[in-house]
């Protein structure tokens, strides 16, 4: 986990999380709580992997180094506290990349009620014991503003009214699909109901370009289009659902801050797969389920998938293969499992 360190004016080490990003409330408590303390302390937020799967919670690797065990790997129990009244034993697990809170982590984050968004402060106050600190998220008046970033997920940013309505430079076309640029390079492109999230190396060909017309075309509900990166069905498994399509389809969703959704992923074989979307302001990801959908299907780098969004719990997915992509113009895209 890459981080970012800061002194505080108290002298006491703090280092925050990449991942995280604070309001200026919270960065305002966070210094405050920071400068009446003496020992190490790390910041993190609490993202879905930490409180509701997975449940393990990675320590900054900068932190690491400086104050934990400099052999490496280990295995070793942690005590972890809000206060002096109860403290719940955590193992830490370390090789030679990370170090994570693991087994008893799961019962610390459910008894203390975290939840996605909350902030904790983690004071390293003797050779095996943390005390925690918590700022709620429901404490913050701008929560609507939180930022969830980590090094694996994509984002895909709100693609403004003004860059809906300043198209980028004329550039060739076969048809009247607007390409509209949004912040960090993220693209997408829009008709009625197709979008096409794509990156520079995340393009599709003129040929698979075509395809992929060609059968939205036939689709009677929304579409969106992505193809397929190491990420997506090497390692991490998890794929995004494009930013604006979610604004578009699932705006019921959007009165909560933070949300989980599950839907049936379906192929024309008829086999459905349940896969999780996890989703906050800033990003909606399908997760939980996607690798079992991914493997079962033989996904590879480059392939394209085109979801389809039959109804609030269902997508049809058919496959654009890679191998594919030359041949077989009489199906435009094979749906395979």
């Amino acid at each position: 986990m890459l981080v970012k360190a800061m002194r505080t004016n108290g002298g006491a080490k703090l280092i925050i999380a990449r991942n995280t990003s604070l309001t200026s409330e919270e960065d305002k408590k966070v210094r405050a709580y920071a400068y009446q303390r003496k020992q190490p302390l790390f910041v993190i937020r609490i993202q879905p992997s930490f409180v509701v799967k997975n449940f393990n919670l990675g320590i900054p690797k900068e932190f690491a180094n400086r104050y934990l065990d400099k052999k490496r790997p280990f295995s070793l129990t942690f005590n972890v506290q809000i206060d002096a009244s109860k403290t719940w034993p955590v193992l830490v697990d370390a090789d030679y990349t990370h170090v994570k809170f693991r087994k008893g982590w799961k019962d610390f984050a459910l008894k203390n009620k975290l939840k996605v968004g909350d902030i904790c402060i983690f004071e390293l106050i003797r050779k095996h014991k943390f005390q925690v600190h918590i700022i709620r998220v429901s404490d913050e008046k701008n929560a609507e503003n939180l930022v969830f970033k980590t090094e694996e997920e994509i984002h895909y940013p709100l693609i403004t009214k003004a860059c809906r309505e300043s198209p980028p430079k004329k550039r060739r076309t076969n048809d009247h699909t607007k390409p509209c640029s949004s912040v960090k390079g993220m693209q997408t492109s829009m008709d009625n109901k197709l979008i096409i999230a794509h990156k520079r190396n995340w393009k599709l060909t003129p040929e698979e370009y075509k395809r992929v017309r060609a059968y939205a075309h036939q689709c009677k509900h929304p579409v969106f289009v992505i193809k397929m990166q190491p990420s997506f069905v090497e390692y991490n498994f998890s794929v995004g659902v494009p930013k604006t399509f979610r604004k578009r389809y699932f705006t019921y969703l959007d009165k909560k801050q933070y949300f989980s959704h599950r839907f049936n992923l379906r192929t024309d074989s008829g086999k459905t797969w349940p896969v999780t979307m996890f989703a906050s302001n800033t990003h909606a990801k399908l997760k939980t389920g996607w690798k079992s959908f991914a493997l079962d299907n033989k996904l590879n780098v480059d392939d394209t998938c085109i979801f389809e969004l039959i109804n609030q719990q269902e997508f049809k997915v058919s496959i654009l293969r890679v191998a594919n992509a030359k041949g077989n113009h009489e199906n435009p895209v094979k749906s395979e499992v």
